[in-house]
């Protein structure tokens, strides 16, 4: 792409900034200030890609090297292991040839000394079936010996256990009627002291009783009194508000009507009575 020319009037040292300032107070029209700065633009993009294919230029070649160096080193430690496992394949060879022969010897001697062994373990078994059939004979005879005993020890605790059955059903037969005796006399002792007892509480209860009893009569005549002091108070109360209000409506009018006079005063006259209820 070929890069456009700059006017006159910019210089190579300036810069984008520089050459746009220039060119706005130079230019009249708004179509060559669009070109001019396309053409800025082509300028600077076209710097931008040369740079940057300069510089992956330089890393890929920097790259090669790298690895080809690193290539290198490992070619060289592939090399020496290579030698290294060559070289303890042919120790571990010869060792596999020395355990070889010293196997094949220790065979031989392993061989011998198994032989000795098994003609050893077979005198010892013979010993050990003639020791076990006379070890079982010896405890056959201790076991019939033992149940001899123990069928004469069974006998004894046989004959011991009823002997002491039949004595221990007499004893307990005597025990049991003393028992009974003396429980029957220690029942008719707490039946008598507790027929007692319940006697003196019954007579203590009934005392109490008739002493509540009297206690709420004179509880219920004294709230009569008290009931029939307040329905007193409470009529007179009435008949004095009745005559308030007569006094009251006598002040507004100074003829009264004859009959709400009369109304008023028998309902004041009924409810001073002793006798009247609400």
């Amino acid at each position: 792409m070929e890069q456009p020319a700059l006017p006159e009037t910019t210089s190579s040292t300036q810069g984008p900034r520089e050459v746009s300032k220039t060119t706005v107070t130079e230019l009249t029209s708004p179509g060559g200030e669009v070109t001019q700065l396309e053409n800025i633009v082509d300028l600077c993009s076209g710097s931008f890609k040369t740079n940057i294919l300069t510089e992956l230029k330089n890393w890929e070649l920097n790259l090669i090297q790298h690895h080809k160096l690193q290539m290198r080193q490992e070619k060289e430690k592939h090399a020496t292991q290579v030698k290294q496992l060559q070289n303890e394949m042919e120790n571990l060879k010869e060792l596999l040839h020395t355990y070889e022969i010293s196997i094949s010897r220790k065979d031989e001697v392993v061989i011998i000394n198994l032989t000795r062994a098994l003609e050893k373990q077979k005198d010892r078994a013979v010993l050990l079936r003639a020791f076990t059939q006379w070890r079982i004979q010896h405890v056959k005879a201790k076991q019939e010996e033992y149940a001899i005993r123990m069928a004469e020890r069974h006998f004894q605790a046989t004959l011991m256990k009823k002997a002491w059955a039949a004595w221990h059903s007499v004893s307990e037969e005597t025990r049991k009627d003393k028992v009974a005796r003396a429980c029957q006399l220690r029942a008719e002792d707490v039946c008598v002291q507790l027929a007692n007892d319940c006697e003196a509480k019954i007579a203590e209860l009934t005392a109490a009783l008739e002493m509540t009893r009297a206690e709420i009569l004179r509880l219920h005549t004294e709230r009569d009194q008290y009931e029939d002091t307040i329905k007193k108070a409470f009529m007179r109360g009435v008949c004095a508000l009745n005559l308030e209000a007569m006094t009251m409506f006598q002040s507004k009018d100074s003829r009264p009507d004859p009959g709400f006079g009369n109304i008023l005063w028998s309902s004041s006259n009924k409810y001073n009575t002793p006798g009247c209820l609400f």
